[in-house]
């Protein structure tokens, strides 16, 4: 993924990282500092993408659901 100058950034923000361990549903976050884009590309279509704030890099962005226990009760 690579985003020039010529798109338009309709929304960026600072927005850091968080990896979801492999089989449960812990989320652990990542150290790197880094902002969500978002912007028209020439392709016509809106582009997400995460920003690493330090070196530059484009990552890849996925989303996965992690589902909500309901608290349990005591007494």
């Amino acid at each position: 993924m690579d985003y020039t100058n010529t798109q338009r950034f309709i929304l960026a923000l600072k927005a850091g990282r968080a990896l979801r361990r492999d089989g449960t549903n812990f989320v652990d976050p990542k150290p790197e500092k880094g902002a969500i884009i978002l912007y028209d590309g020439e392709d016509d279509l809106l582009h997400f993408v995460w920003k690493d704030r330090t070196t530059g890099n484009v990552g890849e962005v996925s989303f996965s659901s992690v589902i909500r226990r309901s608290p349990r009760l005591v007494g």
